[in-house]
């Protein structure tokens, strides 16, 4: 938030305010009239208006003619520019330099501020510490700042507060204490009707909701900051709620309806300068589009939001975008290139020195070092990213990274160890109670048992994850728990159930994408697998009756014969039912064929070459089919690749 002043700019106009800064004589007057100017104009404008209160203030502080008192008012309008130059820089993603600008005010502040300038500064400073990835520290202080606001009962200064000791609790994993605090800063602000800062509760609520895939408590919460941003008219307000419903939107799959929310949040921006909402937004369209497999689509939106980026000076944010692009490669096994983008990514976040964006970034270059068999670097870079996770006590990453090291250890068939990392990352999920973790770990410890050769244990990990899945109504995990199953059953013979889990991955993968290719492919071998069985035991029988089925000289008995065979292998996904019927009219024909066996003895002997060479005709062509059908299905090592990354 901007540093506060005493001033209230309510019946003024940004206009008059503009004019009777032209006309002012005196640079007291000036500072104040720049103090209301950069708390109240434009994204575009008070960034300037704050720059010229920064020089007036200084210059005139350092005056040798002015008195003790006269330059105590002008070093109070230079903190107060300071403090609005901390909450820019924190912006564009640079918190150590807002850091030095906090500390700069807080130093003067000390000397000729009031306790409540105090206060304000101090919680500033605290948050600071936290982006820093300096949690410990960063706690101590907004806890002190908040005894101090709670002795001089400011309810605006101490929902602040409170909203700063939540984003602590969320950053930890602790999303319980996070949300008491969210709940309690509300209660205040509620009593001040401090609208704005209610409306950015209610957001924060949300997103404590959405990471806990409380996605009807999420969306309810964004609805109600948006209806209060537009009550206030806040097109800032309006435009990052707007984003955020996006985000469920997408998580619930409803892609057209998430692709609209970001469309009308960049339809308010768009007359506007707030070039971090209009970023914010290209951005999440730029993760829709990628996810729905529109690259073309997702590369143009995160291109933009770099232009956009670059022309704001927000460094975190272009490093962020650089990471997303690098994901778009990475997507295309274009993994030399997504290095590229990782890299830069990477030096981005070491300039400013964001032990969470390197958390992050390391994380995914480990993820694409695996995908290129890259082995020890990829290792290198997840344990890297394991200790930035517990510098700066970020629960939810850290689960993310140990997770990503069971894969690495899965992907050498150290099964033990892999198993031994999805527990400590299965774990951690449940501490931060956060759902979809738990379902993606579940599912990986089913994988782990696959390999293992436990497959009752493997069951029940995939049940267990189908079960979770459908209770976040997340089809990526339900997808990912019945492919396996599907597979499980399949090879158990079990082809009743094994149709039942592919039924459910049709479904689930028509939420997702169209995928009439894959699902045709998948399909035709299990129906071969019933066509298999089947013509496997009409062969059988049709070679204990050799004698018997001599008489196909006949044209007409062969043509009905070879038919009978080609009807098996097409009705073969109707189960049992139809290969009874199949072999009882087999068995009716070969009663009559032993009836004309019996009239046409003389051409036994021939006939019984011509059976056997008929019957080969068939295998080879079964054969055939079989290997046209596994060329169209995916091998299991892509199915694995394609399911079991876990990034965030």
């Amino acid at each position: 938030m901007l540093f506060a002043v005493k001033f209230s700019c309510q019946n003024r106009t940004l206009d008059s305010l503009k004019q009777a800064l032209k006309v002012a004589n005196q640079d007291t007057v000036k500072c104040e009239i720049l103090s209301l100017l950069a708390e109240s104009a434009s994204d575009e404008e008070w960034p300037k208006f704050n720059q010229l209160l920064f020089e007036l203030s200084k210059k005139n502080a350092v005056l040798p003619h002015l008195s003790t008192k006269e330059k105590s008012v002008f070093l109070k309008y230079h903190a107060i520019s300071l403090g609005n130059l901390g909450y820019l820089e924190n912006l564009k993603g640079n918190p150590k330099k807002a850091l030095d600008y906090h500390l700069q005010c807080y130093k003067i502040l000390a000397i000729h501020g009031d306790a409540n300038d105090l206060s304000y500064c101090t919680n500033n400073i605290g948050s600071t510490y936290l982006r820093l990835g300096e949690l410990n520290r960063g706690i101590d202080i907004l806890n002190k700042c908040l005894q101090e606001m709670l002795k001089r009962g400011d309810e605006k200064g101490i929902a602040s507060a409170l909203i700063n000791i939540g984003h602590f609790y969320k950053t930890v994993g602790k999303s319980d204490e996070a949300l008491k605090h969210f709940e309690r800063a509300l209660i205040f602000q509620k009593k001040c009707n401090d609208l704005k800062g209610m409306s950015i509760t209610y957001t924060n609520l949300g997103l404590i909701s959405y990471n806990s895939s409380k996605l009807d408590h999420a969306k309810k919460f964004f609805e109600d900051s948006y209806a209060i941003s537009k009550e206030l008219n806040d097109i800032e307000g309006m435009s990052s709620t707007l984003t955020s419903l996006a985000l469920i939107y997408k998580r619930k799959n409803e892609t057209r309806k998430a692709i609209a929310s970001c469309e009308k949040s960049l339809e308010l921006c768009k007359n506007t300068f707030n070039y971090s909402a209009i970023s914010s937004a290209y951005n999440t369209l730029g993760g829709i589009y990628l996810e729905e497999g529109n690259i073309t689509k997702a590369i143009e939106n995160f291109q933009l939001v770099l232009s956009l980026t670059d022309r704001m000076g927000d460094l975190e944010s272009q490093a962020n975008t650089l990471n997303n692009l690098a994901s778009v490669y990475e997507g295309q096994s274009q993994y030399s290139e997504a290095e590229k983008y990782y890299q830069k990514s990477k030096l981005l976040y070491e300039k400013l020195d964001d032990k969470y964006g390197l958390a992050v970034v390391y994380n995914n270059l480990g993820l694409n070092y695996l995908k290129g068999f890259n082995y020890s670097e990829a290792k290198q870079c997840f344990l890297k990213s394991l200790e930035l996770r517990r510098l700066t006590q970020d629960i939810n990453g850290e689960a993310i990274t140990l997770g990503n090291l069971g894969l690495y250890y899965l992907k050498l068939d150290s099964l033990e160890l892999a198993d031994q990392y999805y527990s400590q990352s299965f774990k951690l999920y449940e501490k931060s109670n956060d759902l979809m973790g738990i379902a993606n770990s579940t599912l990986q410890k089913g994988i782990v048992s696959i390999q293992k050769d436990q497959i009752e244990i493997a069951i029940k990990y995939l049940e267990k994850g189908l079960e979770l899945g459908k209770a976040l109504n997340s089809p990526e995990i339900i997808r990912n728990a019945v492919v396996h199953l599907y597979e499980i059953n399949k090879k158990r013979g079990n082809y009743g159930k094994a149709l039942l889990y592919f039924d459910e991955f049709v479904k689930v993968s028509d939420s997702l994408q169209n995928e009439s290719t894959r699902k045709a492919s998948i399909k035709s071998q299990l129906k071969y697998e019933y066509e298999k069985e089947a013509v496997a035991d009409s062969v059988a029988h049709a070679k204990e009756s050799d004698i018997k089925n001599a008489e196909l000289a006949k044209q007409k008995a062969e043509l009905r014969a070879k038919k009978d065979q080609q009807y098996a292998l097409i009705g073969g996904l109707f189960g049992v039912c139809v290969f009874g019927v199949f072999m009882y009219n087999r068995f009716r024909l070969t009663q009559k064929q032993k009836r004309i066996i019996e009239a046409q003895k003389e051409v036994v002997v021939e006939q019984k070459k011509l059976v056997e060479e008929k019957q080969q005709e068939i295998l080879d062509s079964i054969h055939y089919a079989k290997r046209i059908q596994m060329a169209q299905v995916p091998s299991e090592k892509r199915f694995f690749a394609m399911l079991n990354k876990l990034k965030k």
